[in-house]
């Protein structure tokens, strides 16, 4: 995981998603995450890195902080098979 500083803006910066990717990537890691705490993206690391991909490359998965408590509920059903009586 990576904490980047909050003007960086995960969702379109491309250097940054780089970084990220090849870290892990030579580290031998599946995934990496990226957050700013506003943001918060998964990628998929296993795929070589190159440093013209677009920020999107290889991201599983993108949230904003509005979104986090909806993820964490699908998350938390997903893993438990619990239902949520509405």
């Amino acid at each position: 995981m990576e904490a980047k500083k909050p003007p960086i803006y995960i969702r379109e910066s491309a250097k940054s998603a780089y970084q990220l990717r090849r870290y892990a990537y030579t580290a031998g890691l599946a995934l990496s995450i990226a957050t700013n705490f506003r943001e918060f993206a998964v990628y998929d690391t296993r795929v070589k890195p190159n440093a013209s991909d677009p920020a999107g490359a290889e991201r599983i998965f993108y949230c904003t902080f509005d979104q986090y408590e909806a993820v964490l509920i699908f998350i938390v059903i997903a893993d438990t098979g619990c239902t949520m009586n509405t």
